[in-house]
């Protein structure tokens, strides 16, 4: 009879585990309904210039091969609209680039707009719903041209096209004008439509603006410069003058006096490059000038023995062919080290290579012409010294997240107390610096650990000092790998099985998700990764271990999903979500695993536990809980590592005592009532 009721008790215990597992499964794979297509390009925010943009999402499962597109200026989101052509037979569209340029760009005077998209889906397989949801809103950006502004403030005159008469100017300075040309000659002829500026004075103030604006001078959105060239010719071959302003204006250095053309577009510092606006025409009516100026510089100004240098100037106003006498002092005395002519932009350049350590003084200089003076520059000092150079290694080379490498080498000649730069890239190509100091040998050594999978790169650098020359190191590489699911990836052979991607997920999405998190998946790395290389080896070398395991596993994977949907129901406060996750999985954890083994033991030793050893553990877990909460509100990553694996621990040793106590107090009964 007692055999009989253990039995029967022993099925009940069977029956509510496994109904646990069912939930769990169900609910991971429980169905859902149509889902909202997923933008994959262009990125979220990305930013164009006026060019065609294709569009791209994700098919929806079970549609009818259709989706809907349609897009929204960033000022304007309460108006949608769709483009050319709306429904669209495929997972992507292009906008053509007349249509951004016309009908978005300039017709809406918009620099941001928002796109969506929507999927017609079989109706007979999501009854009753034949339209998924609207996807969600991403935006992308255009870089425009800029628009030329003419800023009557600093011209003397301009000539119309319309009537090509001059405007605005006293006799004085139109008798200045007149010594260059005349409007009957066609010397004021225009390029384009819109106003054409005239000043007697050798230099020029080019201003522009944002194309969609009639007010004021606008910055144009997006750009983080603007680049001018100046010409001659309205081909720009041979262009005068190339420069780059942050401004919304230019003003040229003393120009010849005559017709010249400019034209400007916008740019980033990431490379993106707008078309070039149409030319417009100035004119430069200044009387030539005797005085003149030349500069002279060194590129760079600080370089190694058997180092070429650069030195580079130009002749103010602009002399192209002129012939320039280059100087050199380094000892005392200066004499002639070679010469050069000016371009055909006025600029000079010569490539000079020193070969012995020193501090140098170099200057120019040019005898004038027939209308102007000569001068001489300013002297530009170059400093020569000892070339070094310098190494880098990484030990190890491939390393897990958190895992430490160290990083070190040696300059060479060796310096001693010289600060080293380290520069580290991360996997997504952002860059950060670590200084090292090198000891007496010329060596550093750095310590550091990566915190993101995938491939990092870093290099050494050094400045240099006033006896030697700075270097810079080649680019050594290390790998950062994911923390593995080493046991349950050796049990079912593979990372891409569908346990070990749960596994994953679970780790990463709902635990490593939050603060307490992922500092007890910290903790719990260091104890899991102390053993599990180990177990791993042997299971990937027997195939009946490994089967054992998979049977081992199997609750633990049901517990983990049936646990993992509490997660959602607290998307409100993740932190409390994640903390009912680990309560509920470590509750069933411990029922399916100890305590089978506490009630086998319990029956063969005949003891029972007794409500005096559960309070205390229910004080202790309490307590822990209240360590929990300190933690979280200090942000205490020691705390809450120690709070959290404590946590664990005290949660399955209670829920134990609990569940051994509770069963065994229902066996006794069966025991009293049978006898």
């Amino acid at each position: 009879m007692e055999t009989m009721k253990t039995k029967r008790v022993t099925i009940v215990f069977w029956v509510i585990t496994l109904a646990f597992l069912l939930v769990g499964t169900v609910g991971v794979y429980a169905a859902v309904t149509p889902p909202a297509p997923t933008l994959s390009a262009p990125s979220n925010d990305s930013l164009f210039t006026i060019e065609s943009i294709t569009l791209k999402w994700s098919a929806v499962p079970h549609d009818n091969g259709y989706y809907w597109v349609s897009w929204a200026r960033a000022g304007d989101l309460d108006t949608w609209l769709a483009p050319p052509t709306a429904r669209i037979h495929g997972t992507e569209t292009t906008l053509s680039r007349e249509y951004v340029r016309d009908y978005m760009v300039y017709n809406g005077n918009a620099d941001t707009f928002y796109w969506q998209v929507q999927a017609e889906v079989d109706a007979s397989y999501y009854w009753p719903e034949s339209w998924s949801p609207l996807s969600e809103s991403w935006s992308f950006n255009i870089l425009k041209w800029p628009a030329a502004w003419i800023d009557g403030g600093y011209w003397e005159a301009h000539t119309v096209d319309s009537t090509d008469s001059l405007k605005g100017i006293d006799g004085e300075a139109y008798s200045k004008l007149l010594q260059y040309g005349s409007p009957e000659t066609g010397w004021w002829e225009t390029v384009g439509n819109g106003e054409v500026p005239v000043t007697v004075s050798p230099n020029a103030h080019l201003s522009w603006t944002d194309r969609s604006t009639d007010e004021q001078p606008k910055s144009v959105a997006f750009a983080d410069f603007y680049r001018v060239q100046i010409a001659a010719a309205s081909s720009f071959n041979g262009t005068v003058i190339e420069a780059t302003s942050e401004a919304l204006f230019y003003d040229t250095p003393e120009l010849a006096p005559g017709a010249y053309y400019w034209r400007m577009r916008s740019e980033t510092r990431a490379g993106l490059v707008t078309d070039w606006n149409a030319p417009r025409k100035f004119i430069i009516a200044a009387a030539p000038q005797r005085e003149t100026t030349i500069s002279c510089s060194v590129s760079p100004s600080t370089t190694p023995v058997g180092s070429p240098v650069t030195i580079s100037g130009s002749i103010t106003p602009l002399h192209p062919g002129s012939l320039l006498s280059i100087w050199v002092m380094d000892g005392g005395s200066w004499r002639d080290l070679a010469s050069t002519n000016c371009r055909s932009d006025g600029v000079y350049s010569l490539t000079w290579t020193p070969w012995e350590a020193g501090t140098y003084q170099i200057k120019v200089s040019w005898d004038g012409d027939v209308t102007h003076d000569g001068s001489t520059s300013e002297a530009a000092q170059l400093v020569v010294n000892t070339p070094t150079t310098i190494s880098c290694s990484v030990s190890p080379s491939e390393v897990t997240v958190g895992g430490s490498i160290t990083v070190s080498g040696t300059i060479d000649p060796p310096v001693s107390g010289a600060t080293v730069t380290l520069t580290c890239t991360k996997p997504d190509a952002t860059k950060f610096t670590r200084t090292v100091t090198s000891g007496s040998t010329g060596s550093y050594s750095d310590a550091y650990k990566p915190d993101v999978v995938g491939s990092w790169s870093v290099s050494a650098s050094w400045a240099g000092d006033a006896t030697n020359g700075g270097a810079s190191s080649s680019t050594s590489s290390i790998n950062v790998k994911k923390s593995g699911c080493l046991i349950a990836t050796a049990t079912y052979g593979s990372e891409l099985s569908p346990q070990v991607q749960f596994l994953r997920e679970f780790r990463d999405i709902t635990v490593s998700s939050t603060f307490a998190g992922s500092n007890f998946m910290t903790i719990f790395n260091t104890f899991y990764y102390s053993f599990s290389p180990g177990v791993a080896s042997t299971l990937y070398d027997n195939g009946v271990l490994r089967e054992a395991m998979k049977v081992i596993l199997y609750p633990l994977i049901g517990i983990l999903g049936a646990s993992s949907l509490i997660f959602p129901i607290f998307s409100f406060g993740p932190e409390l979500g994640v903390v009912l996750v680990g309560l509920a999985a470590c509750s069933l954890l411990a029922i399916v695993y100890i305590v089978p083994l506490v009630l086998l033991f319990g029956s063969i030793r005949r003891f029972e536990i007794s409500p005096k050893t559960i309070r205390p553990m229910f004080i202790v877990w309490v307590s822990d809980v209240a360590v929990l909460v300190l933690a979280e509100a200090l942000q205490s990553s020691l705390l809450m590592m120690v709070a959290s694996g404590a946590f664990v621990v005290v949660t399955m040793c209670l829920a134990t005592l609990v569940t051994a106590r509770t069963v065994m107090g229902h066996f006794s009964r069966f025991r009293t009532v049978e006898g």
